[in-house]
């Protein structure tokens, strides 16, 4: 009997392996619904919504990885990386006192 490998979010601490569930998340989510249009033979409307919503779904991931490694991409940093860039931003903030 194999094991079946689960995704703990806990155990998600690097950038690479956010990027990698969202990745997979997309094939999955992309899957259902193709898979989902094959095996409905009627309303033919509802194989052709779930098609334009399964090749509609890729760009809209692509600009949200986007915005995650551009806009977002300090959240994106390993630990110690992103507790320097707090230390560094808080410090900035402060009013120097005369």
């Amino acid at each position: 009997m194999s094991q079946r490998q689960k995704i703990e979010p806990q155990r998600i601490t690097k950038p690479i392996q956010l990027l990698a569930a969202w990745l997979v998340g997309l094939i999955i989510v992309n899957g259902s619904f193709l898979g989902a249009a094959i095996a409905i033979e009627t309303p033919v409307w509802l194989r052709s919504t779930l098609v334009i919503a399964a090749v509609l779904n890729v760009p809209i991931f692509l600009i949200c990885l986007f915005l995650l490694q551009t806009r977002f991409r300090p959240e994106m940093q390993e630990d110690l990386f992103y507790h320097e860039y707090l230390i560094a931003k808080d410090g900035a903030r402060q009013k120097p006192t005369s």
